[in-house]
């Protein structure tokens, strides 16, 4: 976690009064096999305001908070006797050990009604117990204890004739468009029962730690939120429809540590039913849950079956049950619509469950024959991906039940493990694309540690400050190549460790030019040099330009060297130009010789491909892959990392890059081999370049998120390219100089064919232990390319945010750069 200091204007309004204040706000970062925004939690200001000041008030101690700017209203230990409590912006309502909150079950303790929803339909109804609207920063927690009573609410369990009539009526007035106002459900016996926690529209939200025993009706209902936490909280709620936890068109949100017992589903998503949310159109997205136990409950996960205004990015990991109905279950119906997308499960155990995986669509519950259809909107469910899940008993593993007009599409099922099976084992029906256990043996490659590392070259003096390299880091930076004090002469021992220490506290590793001072550097200066944990190396030089240099630099290397042999020396070669009649006479006479003199620990070289003159097409150095090819070839051979570059700064012919343009780099320098990825520059160095990721300023510039966009890219595919070795690389259509024509026959034996019906590509096989990859990139810089590849049921593809798929044997389009890989597995060495 980081904390991000800012200041916030707050008007005056009818949840919170104060002025100016300097607030505090904890960003969390939540890994997840989807782009997850951080999450944004709020540090309350350190004021307290007990509620036995207030004759136990709660509300009123509230109103004292919110009004003074924020705080914690604390319930003290003991038994405290409430009605609805209604939180407020910036405040949080802190438990003490001991302390229980004991809600009255008087339905009159609840009024005035307030706006709500009630299984996917806005209206006006009871209190929730603890209820948030349109509040900023608000949080439960402490080691306290909810508590309703629940003589009366449970005689409201039932589903008289009333009731069912009140919920026919809410239905037909949200069918109807009747405006929520008037949906007034808080009367006579239609028995709508009340949340116990029910946050709507609210931003920022923190439940943590604390307990909760039984519910009236939903245990935590979190709706149309933005942003926020529960953790660490032990839930029981076993009346009817006591679920857990309810996300429900609700985003960026992180379920933890939690305990569930409940008597229904323990983590449930939904985004609303039928036409109300068609109308609030706000997908329930970006939502992960990890390390929760589930003692009794009839999901581990529940997604519907109120699911219209969309579901997607969803992820469960590392969470466990005693006893469950089912693992996964999605439910919808013909009246439903909207969308259910990018589902992810993975680390799963129970002990028992009657299926570990189902897809029904077509589930109404008493609402079959209650209420007519009004509209028919069938789910589109695409994209659900199950792993690693084990289970000792189970009646069936999966039953998918897909709509006839709108098929299930794209599952994945995978080294699920049951140990006994009852019933059956899988039953499917209209469902496109599932992968099932028996072809997915293999289906991953094996686990590397790290990533490409990601070199930013060119950093400043006015640039080594802490939030600077964070922002380097943010955008996907793993070292800095801080050169620019390797031109001013000596400079004292603490500067060094400056820009080290800055480094350090935001994850960056940083190579240091050769200290010019160093023989006034005391002993004990050497050794925190040497132990720094940010340093990566030493700049020697950038594009020796004579082979006469060599024998000093050889020289320079070993000295530094026998100093420090814990850290490499940085030598960056100077690429082929006209100076060299061929390019066997660039290999010959430069390379060799400085490999032969030189003693470094791997092969750098720089080549900036694409230039532009006016406003003509962009165009690639015709010596570009001619010099791909030397280098990794070279490389190969003396069995030495090879590091190439990418463009980021605009100068002379070359243009400011397009994400295209650094992804023709980037993947051609990774289809050949390469190891590390180096950026020209990071912080624009003079006036004669330009747009660089940080201008001459140090301000950010549009550069700065295309550069973060290729890094995250870089990043998910280090699964690829990282440790991977270049068995071959060739090019179709119009192969460039020095390089090979693509043959099929050099294609592995599990693929049928490839296909290339438009531009050109170059075609790259990496391997790396029994990982292969396929590596196809476009590599023209103004025209797509069309691809179609054919192979066997054991090739997967993987896509450019490292999620592996099925090969689906479709054309695809790649724009100019980008990228195609296919993955298998060798099962048996020759």
């Amino acid at each position: 976690m980081k904390k991000i200091f800012i200041t916030l204007t707050i008007l005056l309004s009818a949840t919170c009064v104060f002025s100016q204040n300097t607030l505090s706000i904890e960003t969390i970062k939540v890994d997840a096999p989807f782009p997850m925004p951080e999450i944004k939690l709020f540090s309350y200001p350190n004021r307290d305001f007990l509620i036995s000041d207030y004759n136990g008030d709660i509300n009123a101690a509230i109103t004292a908070c919110n009004s003074a700017g924020g705080g914690r209203v604390i319930v003290p230990a003991g038994e405290w006797q409430t009605g609805a409590i209604h939180l407020k912006s910036n405040v949080n309502l802190h438990l003490q050990e001991n302390a229980v909150l004991i809600f009255s079950d008087n339905p009159a303790d609840y009024l005035p009604a307030v706006m709500t929803s009630w299984e996917g339909m806005e209206c006006y109804n009871y209190s929730p117990l603890l209820y948030a609207f349109d509040c900023e920063n608000i949080a439960i927690t402490g080691a306290g204890t909810l508590q309703p009573k629940m003589d009366l609410w449970k005689t409201w369990f039932a589903r008289p004739k009333a009731h069912l009539e009140a919920l026919k009526q809410l239905y037909e007035m949200a069918s109807t468009d009747v405006p929520v106002e008037q949906r007034q459900m808080a009367v006579g016996e239609n028995h709508l029962r009340p949340h116990l926690i029910h946050f709507n529209r609210c931003k920022n939200v923190l439940l943590d730690g604390f307990k909760i025993r039984e519910s009236p009706f939903w245990t935590i209902h979190i709706y149309m939120c933005e942003g926020g936490v529960a953790r660490n909280l032990d839930v029981k709620a076993h009346g009817d429809n006591n679920d857990g936890i309810d996300l429900e068109m609700t985003r960026n949100f992180l379920v933890e540590n939690c305990l569930f017992d409940q008597g229904d589903d323990a983590v449930v998503i939904k985004s609303g039913r039928n036409r109300d949310a068609w109308r609030l159109n706000t997908p329930v997205e970006n939502i992960v849950v990890r390390n929760c136990k589930i003692i009794n409950g009839h999901t581990l996960l529940g997604i519907g079956s109120e699911l219209s205004g969309g579901v997607r990015n969803i992820y469960m990991t590392n969470c466990s049950a005693e006893n469950v109905h089912r693992f996964v279950f999605i439910k919808t119906n013909h009246r439903r619509g909207g969308f259910v997308e990018n589902i992810f499960a993975e680390k799963l155990s129970a002990g028992k469950t009657q299926r570990v995986f189902e897809i029904d669509t077509d589930v109404l519950y008493q609402w079959k024959d209650l209420v007519p259809t009004y509209e028919t909107r069938i789910t589109r469910i695409d994209g659900v991906f199950l792993k690693n899940i084990t289970c000792a008993e189970a009646d069936a593993v999966y039953e998918l039940k897909g709509d006839v007009r709108l098929p299930i599409k794209n599952v994945e099922i995978r080294n699920i493990q049951v140990g006994k099976i009852n019933q059956f084992t899988k039953k499917t029906e209209n469902v496109e694309n599932i992968l099932e256990e028996a072809d997915l043996r293999n289906d991953e490659p094996d686990k590397v540690e790290g990533q490409i590392p990601i070199l930013a070259w060119g950093s400043q003096r006015k640039q080594t400050t802490v939030e600077h390299y964070r922002d380097m880091a943010d955008a996907g930076f793993t070292i800095d190549l801080f050169c620019e004090w390797a031109f001013v002469g000596k400079l004292p021992a603490e500067k060094y460790f400056s820009v080290l220490d800055a480094a350090h506290t935001a994850g960056i590793k940083v190579i240091l030019p050769i200290p010019t001072a160093l023989e006034e550097f005391s002993d004990a200066d050497i050794a925190k040099l040497k132990a720094h944990p940010a340093l990566w190396g030493y700049f020697v030089i950038d594009e020796p330009r004579e082979v006469s240099e060599f024998p000093g630099l050889s020289n320079t290397v070993k000295e530094i060297q026998a100093f420090d042999s814990g850290h490499p020396c940085y030598i960056n070669l100077l690429p082929y130009y006209d100076k060299w009649t061929s390019m066997d006479n660039y290999r010959n006479d430069y390379i060799k010789p400085f490999l032969e003199t030189v003693p470094v620990p791997f092969l750098s070289f720089d080549k900036y491909p694409i230039g532009q003159k006016d406003s003509n097409p962009r165009t690639i150095d015709p010596y570009f892959y001619a010099l791909l090819e030397v280098m990794s070839a070279t490389a190969k051979k003396i069995g030495l990392p090879l590091w190439a570059f990418a463009l980021a700064t605009a100068h002379g012919s070359y243009p400011i890059p397009t994400l295209a343009d650094l992804r023709l780099q980037v993947y051609s320098d990774l289809a050949y081999g390469a190891q590390y990825i180096q950026y020209f520059t990071y912080w624009t160095p003079n006036i004669d370049y330009h747009d660089g990721p940080l201008d001459i300023a140090g301000n950010k510039t549009p550069t700065y998120d295309v550069v973060k966009a290729m890094n995250a890219e870089i990043k998910a595919l280090s699964k690829v390219f990282l440790g991977s070795k270049m068995v071959w690389v060739a090019h179709t259509a119009t192969v460039p100089r020095g390089c090979k024509e693509f043959n099929k026959s050099q294609l592995p034996a599990v693929f049928k064919d490839v296909e290339v019906s438009q531009g050109g590509v170059l075609i790259s096989l990496l391997e790396r232990g029994k990982d292969n990859f396929l590596v196809i990139v476009n590599h023209d810089i103004n025209e797509d390319a069309v691809v179609k590849v054919s192979a066997e049921a054991s090739v997967r593809m993987i896509k450019k945010d490292g999620t592996v798929v099925a090969a689906d044997g479709e054309s695809h389009v790649l724009t100019p750069g980008d990228i195609l890989v296919h993955f298998w597995k060798k099962l048996s060495e020759p």
